[in-house]
């Protein structure tokens, strides 16, 4: 998955023990699969954290990463390098620009493959995405707006008109696709 170099581990801890307590580290990628990725690091704060994310221990610390986007980061690694008097901190993944769509994987893999490289990134446009929550006995493919989407007054068609319909055109095992956000409207909503 993602190697951290002892160095680099260093670095978050020290970054770290400035910050509130049960700060972490999160990993993240726009548009993965697509020319336009672009991957960075950020602040991840208790109450950001969800079910869908992977916990990566350390010994004095922990990165999250959603779990839609840990394909994209095979091999990748996370070093300091110093150029001259000057250092920094350096994520190197070769596969985040790669589409996995024609990867070996399992049908909840390519669906979230699909949403993250076909879907996303035009709902990124309005600062919204959609995530594979899970895959029911059924095959109805369970998802969950977030962003500018939760609450956004078109979701609704946005998900029968064009989610729903990519999905079931693209996987003949899937049945139905069911929107399974607590919807709030708020300054977030896209529209």
């Amino acid at each position: 998955m993602i190697t951290i170099s002892k160095l680099a581990q260093d670095y978050f801890f020290d970054l770290l023990s400035k910050e509130k307590k049960n700060t972490h580290i999160r990993i993240f990628v726009k548009n993965p699969g697509t020319k336009s990725a672009e991957c960075g690091l950020t602040y991840c704060f208790e109450k950001d954290i969800s079910s869908l994310d992977k916990e990566i221990k350390y010994s004095k610390f922990n990165i999250y990463i959603n779990n839609s986007i840990i394909l994209y980061f095979k091999n990748a690694t996370i070093d300091i390098v110093k150029e001259n008097e000057n250092s920094r901190l350096v994520l190197n993944a070769p596969y985040v620009r790669k589409s996995l769509l024609n990867c070996s994987v399992s049908l909840k893999d390519k669906i979230i493959i699909f949403l993250n490289e076909k879907i996303n990134p035009k709902l990124n446009l309005h600062g919204g995405s959609i995530s594979l929550v899970d895959i029911t006995e059924e095959k109805h493919a369970v998802l969950e707006f977030k962003g500018g989407c939760n609450g956004c007054s078109m979701a609704h068609i946005t998900l029968k008109s064009g989610v729903e319909k990519e999905l079931l055109k693209h996987f003949s095992e899937l049945k139905k696709v069911i929107d399974v956000t607590e919807h709030k409207k708020g300054k977030h909503s896209f529209y």
